[in-house]
């Protein structure tokens, strides 16, 4: 197999754009496209469609890709050791906000103290686009909330986590008996924007809950959102995991257990991606902090 086919193959499979792929290789298009077709025709199978002016990688094309970068990072690893160079460790790890804040810090901070000379690069970026990016052997490891494992992924259990409902020091909700949606509808809410997963999750409860409720404010980010609860803008609905570091003291929160579902934080890595080293270092660090049984 022709490497330098097989590198313009990956650049190709990431951006699913052939110009844009061109342009990053400083080649043109058609040599580019002529790449791929010489690497389809060796090997006998089609690696991309397109479907509806899309371009899509086949399952064919999925395990090229990471069978490309396995092979990559192996070539990268003897030639440097050919030389007698000292190797340069990356870890690449992407994660939602929610992890990157709450979850990664300290696992990072000792995983530091023990390789010092490994860069860490972390990326923060929502649950698709973690998942993609692992796929696509962009990051070695990533960090998300998801429910069920995908089945070309693997993974480990990071967290569980639950709801609170948090009201500035003083609110009619501040205390007593337990809350129901219908008491939270009463008041308006500082709500994350439309389109994000805790929305998504917020709004399927009220509407099955034949229960509306007061915008007033959306934001985006846990912190921003206790900041604008603590200065009396309304009351939200918080993961609580965001709970355990710091809560201002202007703000007071309430256990939601039984009206929203917990939330499950997975460590993620692609099936047949061959980890790099410093990957699995930390893979084996994070899983001994926060191992639970994987579902």
């Amino acid at each position: 197999m022709d490497l330098d086919r097989l590198g313009g193959f990956l650049t190709f499979a990431r951006a699913l754009n052939f110009s844009a792929a061109a342009r990053q290789m400083n080649i043109s298009q058609p040599a580019l496209h002529g790449q791929v077709r010489q690497l389809e025709h060796e090997l006998g199978v089609k690696l991309y469609t397109r479907d509806a002016g899309r371009l899509q990688l086949t399952e064919q094309g999925r395990s090229l890709l990471l069978f490309g970068q396995n092979l990559l990072d192996e070539v990268t690893r003897f030639e440097t050791d050919l030389r007698g160079e000292p190797q340069t460790e990356e870890l690449r790890l992407g994660a939602g906000l929610t992890a990157t804040l709450y979850l990664l810090p300290g696992p990072l901070r000792d995983f530091r103290a023990l390789w010092p000379d490994v860069e860490c690069r972390v990326g923060v970026h929502h649950r698709a686009d973690v998942l993609s990016l692992v796929r696509s052997a962009e990051l070695d490891l990533g960090v998300t909330s998801i429910e069920r494992t995908p089945a070309d992924l693997e993974s480990f259990v990071c967290a569980r986590t639950r709801h609170a409902l948090i009201v500035p020091t003083g609110h009619p909700l501040a205390g007593g008996r337990k809350l129901t949606l219908a008491d939270i509808a009463e008041h308006p809410l500082v709500l994350p924007r439309a389109g994000l997963q805790h929305r998504r999750m917020i709004d399927d409860a009220f509407r099955k809950a034949g229960v509306e409720y007061r915008a007033a404010l959306e934001t985006e980010g846990w912190e921003v959102m206790k900041h604008y609860v603590a200065l009396g803008f309304g009351i939200a609905i918080v993961n609580d995991l965001c709970l355990a570091h710091s809560v201002p003291p202007e703000i007071v929160s309430r256990p939601l257990h039984e009206l929203f579902p917990e939330r499950v934080y997975r460590a993620v890595w692609a099936k047949k991606r061959q980890l790099p080293e410093p990957a699995r270092r930390f893979s084996t660090h994070l899983r001994k902090r926060y191992a639970r049984p994987s579902a």
